[in-house]
């Protein structure tokens, strides 16, 4: 991710927990900004051990809480789970995903000519 863009990012959600009513602390930013700087969605693990290189006191329990509560403010997107492990998407805008069924890797996709996809019905919705 451009380093620009990940600055803006960074402001906003400084912006959204403000208006959440959450304190900004330089462990939320840590960990926010290891979700935001990764492009292929991490795992709650992945995103301790980056946040651990330049925080090494932080635990992991307080990674998974602040994680929850981003995701239960919205300041995070879960992308469901992958063999049993939660994927963090920072990007909350309306986008797809691009999963490869091989390896996994997994892209952000934005365009305009996509649009929103039908829910299938063996979906249940």
């Amino acid at each position: 991710m451009r380093e620009a863009e990940l600055r803006a990012r960074g402001e906003a959600f400084r912006l959204a927990l403000r208006s959440s009513g959450l304190k900004v602390t330089p462990q939320r930013l840590e960990i926010f900004r290891e979700a935001a700087r990764s492009e292929d969605h991490p795992d709650v693990e992945a995103i301790y051990r980056g946040v651990r290189k330049r925080v090494p006191t932080i635990s992991l329990d307080t990674v998974y809480r602040t994680l929850r509560v981003f995701l239960d403010h919205g300041l995070l997107v879960s992308r469901g789970t992958d063999e049993d492990r939660l994927r963090l998407d920072a990007n909350t805008r309306p986008h797809h995903h691009y999963v490869c069924r091989r390896c996994g890797l997994t892209r952000d996709v934005t365009a305009g000519e996509i649009g929103p996809l039908p829910i299938p019905p063996a979906a249940g919705a």
